[in-house]
């Protein structure tokens, strides 16, 4: 099992892999473990960074597996892949909760699972399922706010509706 790390960087050493500028002490940062130079070791970028290179997508063939849950692929799974320049690591809809929930935290409310790349080209339903995995807080406020053309986004509608539909 290999989740990306989330942490404060420890000194002032380490470089986003994404941007290219440095990751001041302090900072909080995301790793991947990667095969590189012939060993294995974490890629960090900035949290922002690490966000904007993640994307959704349909599995082409029945090749590889989740580094959360070590199940295969089949070919159309929805995955996620969370990237660190040439560097990948792919996560199924069971296991990209314990994936992505924390880095979505730390970004303080400023990404959602509809700013993930790829959200839209998804059906409904498994637009549904990748926010209740990326635990996507909405409220009936939330749903209100939206009709009235809010800055509200897709997923927290979706998620709202989906929690109605259940009740």
């Amino acid at each position: 099992m290999s989740l990306p790390k989330l942490e404060f960087a420890k000194t002032g050493r380490s470089t986003c892999r994404e941007c290219g500028e440095g990751i001041a002490q302090g900072v909080m940062r995301v790793g991947i473990e990667a095969f590189v130079a012939g060993r294995v070791c974490d890629c960090w970028s900035h949290v922002k960074c690490s966000l904007g290179a993640m994307f959704l997508e349909r599995c082409t063939a029945a090749r590889g597996k989740c580094k959360a849950t070590d199940e295969p692929f089949k070919k159309g799974d929805v995955r996620l892949a969370v990237c660190s320049k040439a560097h990948k690591a792919y996560y199924s809809m069971a296991g990209m909760g314990d994936a992505v929930r924390p880095i979505v935290e730390a970004s303080e409310g400023e990404y959602t699972a509809s700013d993930i790349t790829g959200f839209l080209a998804l059906s409904k339903e498994e637009r549904a399922a990748v926010c209740a995995a990326v635990d996507v807080k909405a409220t009936a406020s939330a749903k209100k706010r939206s009709r009235r053309g809010s800055d509200v986004t897709i997923a927290e509608v979706t998620v709202a509706a989906v929690k109605d539909e259940k009740k």
